[in-house]
């Protein structure tokens, strides 16, 4: 029963995702061709470094809709998607960190821009910017930590479609 449900879920999925249609085999129990798909990463964003009104955002996709006929191909292009797991993942990461960065190293100039009274600001300066820049450190690591789970995730979903997309091929490859 459980391979029933499998393949009528694959073939609902086939029909129903966009530009899928010709990769179903013209047999019933198998198909010609499948494609593993794609993983978003997700997306960080926020303010940009020199003002709250410009907004910066990192994000991606790992996958592709490029469908394979044989075990061997699948297993090929899947081993080529978890490493882009890694290697996209890494890249994000990257991105957002020099965009906080960035921010990071503005704080006192945009503090400077902010607060013009020669009594009150100097006084509150450095407990402002120190502030302001611990709460940065913090958003680095939990964004690290957020696209670090989504790396993992990313990979597990492209072993796993293998595992259950290679079963409905025809070739036995």
């Amino acid at each position: 029963m459980m391979w029933k449900t499998r393949k009528i879920i694959a073939l609902l999925i086939f029909l129903t995702v966009p530009g899928t249609f010709p990769i179903v085999a013209h047999s019933a129990g198998c198909f010609d061709s499948v494609f593993l798909g794609q993983y978003v990463l997700g997306n960080w964003n926020g303010p940009g470094p020199n003002s709250d009104s410009e907004r910066w955002e990192v994000g991606g996709i790992v996958g592709t809709n490029e469908s394979f006929a044989t075990k061997k191909e699948l297993r090929v292009h899947m081993k080529e998607m978890v490493e882009q797991c890694s290697v996209k993942g890494a890249q994000i990461i990257a991105d957002a960190e020099r965009h906080m960065m960035a921010r990071k190293d503005t704080a006192v100039a945009r503090f400077e821009e902010w607060c013009n009274d020669p009594i009150f600001c100097p006084a509150i300066m450095d407990i402002s910017i120190n502030y302001e820049r611990n709460q940065i450190d913090k958003e680095i690591e939990r964004m690290k930590t957020w696209y670090g789970g989504n790396i993992k995730k990313c990979k597990k979903n492209f072993r796993d479609a293998f595992r259950e997309i290679s079963k409905l091929l025809c070739s036995t490859n």
